[in-house]
């Protein structure tokens, strides 16, 4: 939480009871200024956040309070009991919504580039199997982290609208809950042009139903040490895809439904029991290579590979014709990944015993 956010909450927190003693008439104008006056820094310097209403109420209750004189616990034991309980539930919430989804702050990078971001809008000829539309073929957007040369660009916002709005979706809240991640400050710069020289080239996959580009930290960083980072979103497949056009495609639900069923539960049991019986790594190799195989998550792997060898393929043009020309070090080129996204070197690995 922020320092005004704090300073309100202890507030809110004491103030109820101070004003329900006989001594407050007598700093009355004060008790109003102080509260006043941390409202209004807590606006100017910070900014209202919805997390923060419950807060807000108890603040124009000590208010009233305080201009009518009136004590916060007033009336006979049953107004008082009440009012007590209704004053714990606001304090409640008060503490909790800016604790669980705090205003916080990114680790600075470490090395000597700054960082810069631009998206870049991948149509493929490869059919789109995750959706039911006849000849729809699968897009990408990329994202493209790089070290930069400013030139007093800003910086952009913590996660655009498909990121926000989808991983709201993904847990059943409204779609502006996370319009407070603008008061959260990136060390990422928009569009500005890319730093002298060539770069070797990172190509990172998130998790499955992950935020694609949430990765700040870990991706400023690398990018601030002279990477070039190319972050796919894998298309209905994260919470959500935005697209130029300002179309979202958010994760496709009824084909999660459809192919990760039973019988894929089934699977990862009976794997789990044998790997437990298992006595060497041997038996344990054995007791889930059906799983990493056959499993659902291997069509993932299998779709997600594909979709990592596309934007290996797209390398040489963008490297001639795109923002990123004669900045992509093409002989040096790694891939990494978080979860799901990490599986690739997995099925790599199964790959090359098979061989």
């Amino acid at each position: 939480m922020r320092i005004f956010e704090i300073i309100l909450l202890i507030i809110c927190t004491i103030f109820p009871f101070y004003i329900s003693t006989k001594g407050y008439r007598l700093n009355k104008k004060s008790s109003l200024v102080i509260i006043s006056g941390v409202i209004i820094l807590h606006f100017i310097f910070e900014g209202y956040r919805w997390q923060m209403i419950p807060t807000y109420m108890i603040s124009i209750i000590l208010a009233w309070c305080l201009y009518k004189e009136h004590p916060f616990f007033n009336g006979g034991w049953f107004r008082k009991t009440i009012s007590g309980i209704a004053f714990i539930i606001l304090l409640l919430f008060g503490w909790g919504l800016p604790y669980i989804l705090p205003v916080f702050n990114l680790p600075t990078p470490t090395g000597k580039y700054s960082v810069g971001s631009q998206y870049i809008h991948l149509k493929t000829n490869e059919n789109e199997i995750i959706t039911t539309e006849i000849d729809d073929k699968r897009e990408l957007m990329i994202k493209v982290w790089y070290p930069a040369q400013l030139n007093n660009e800003e910086t952009e916002a913590y996660l655009n609208d498909g990121d926000r709005i989808g991983f709201a979706i993904k847990y059943g809240l409204p779609k502006s809950t996370f319009n407070y991640l603008d008061y959260v400050k990136t060390h990422t710069f928009i569009k500005p042009s890319v730093a002298e020289g060539q770069f070797p080239v990172l190509i990172f996959s998130p998790g499955i139903y992950s935020k694609a580009s949430g990765y700040y930290a870990l991706i400023e960083e690398i990018v601030s040490h002279g990477y070039i980072v190319l972050n796919i979103n894998h298309t209905y497949e994260s919470p959500g895809s935005l697209f130029p056009n300002g179309e979202i495609k958010f994760y496709n639900t009824e084909y999660d439904r459809k192919h990760n069923n039973q019988e894929m539960a089934e699977m990862v049991w009976n794997a789990m029991q044998n790997y437990n019986k298992s006595k060497t790594s041997d038996e344990q190799f054995v007791a889930v290579e059906n799983l990493i195989r056959n499993y659902f998550a291997a069509e993932v792997t299998t779709r997600w590979s594909k979709d990592i060898s596309l934007v290996i393929d797209e390398l040489k043009k963008w490297n001639s014709s795109t923002f990123l020309a004669q900045h992509l070090d093409t002989t040096k080129i790694g891939v990494f990944g978080h979860s799901q996204g990490g599986l690739r070197q997995v099925r790599h690995y199964l790959m090359t015993i098979e061989l």
